[in-house]
């Protein structure tokens, strides 16, 4: 038997489901590839794993630049990446390499200054792309999970899911973003709005309409107008699926919405 928690489906065998019933006891569903979070945990697990992170990214651009430095001076015998006895190092082959002018030692520091400064920007760059693509990702992850509770439940079956409705959602120019810490719904980047008092319209009566008109929702005796076609037809969205999983284009991805999006503009799909 399935087990459902929220969007998340769990197998779980009908004996250990009726050890429990009997028993009156809890269900345990032992599976190490399944982890299962509260909310404050799972923020308090995100929280950790940024600060960790930052915190290893610090270490690993003090060891580069310390290993930068010691092979500029050929000085790799040194172990220690400290600041200072790095620089005491330094300062004994300065000493021992007398047959060099002192003011070409001093245009070497110089250049090693600079170089050692143009490193520590690039990594500083790095660590800050690393942050936002981050913080993005966690982004459309929320979206993602706005949208898909936004779906009305009858508008979902085996041959309509939730990931083909999002992706004739977004196919159809409309985006969800997140302002302010509220949920906005565009269309071709303009924020639908309320006529009268141009508040922005929530996701749910959007998508309530949307699935309401393109006929997704579940009539009597089946599904709605949507299922009206053949399945196989060309230009259909069944049609159009198997084509996307046949060239490993996966449902519901960018490139899944992006091709979708171009077809429903020049009319070659119909939804």
């Amino acid at each position: 038997m399935k087990i459902k928690v929220n969007e998340q489906e769990f197998e779980v065998q009908d004996t250990v489901i009726a050890e429990a019933i009997e028993k009156k006891t809890a269900l345990e569903i032992k599976d190490a590839a399944i982890s299962v979070f509260k909310t404050d945990e799972y923020n308090t697990r995100i929280e950790n794993i940024k600060f960790e992170t930052s915190k290893q990214a610090r270490i690993n651009q003090t060891e580069v630049i310390g290993k930068e430095r010691k092979k500029r001076w050929g000085i790799e015998g040194i172990a220690s990446t400290k600041d200072e006895e790095i620089d005491n190092a330094i300062r004994e082959k300065i000493l021992a390499d007398a047959k060099i002018e002192p003011n070409q030692k001093i245009k070497d520091l110089e250049a090693d200054k600079i170089k050692l400064q143009q490193n520590l920007t690039r990594l500083e760059t790095e660590k800050t792309e690393l942050s936002n693509q981050f913080a993005q990702k966690e982004k459309e992850g929320k979206i993602n999970s706005i949208i898909f509770s936004a779906i009305p439940e009858k508008a979902v079956s085996e041959t309509l899911t939730r990931n083909d409705i999002v992706s004739v959602f977004k196919g159809n120019g409309y985006q969800v973003d997140i302002v302010d810490e509220k949920e906005v719904v565009k269309v071709n980047g303009e924020v639908l709005k309320h006529t009268t008092t141009l508040e922005p319209l929530k996701l749910a009566d959007v998508m309530s309409k949307f699935v309401t008109d393109k006929g997704f929702l579940k009539q009597d005796g089946g599904r709605g107008a949507g299922d009206s076609t053949d399945k196989g037809t060309p230009g259909t969205l069944e049609a159009f699926t198997k084509e996307m999983k046949a060239k490993e284009i996966e449902v519901g991805s960018e490139a899944y919405a992006k091709e979708m999006g171009e077809r429903i503009k020049n009319k070659t799909l119909k939804i």
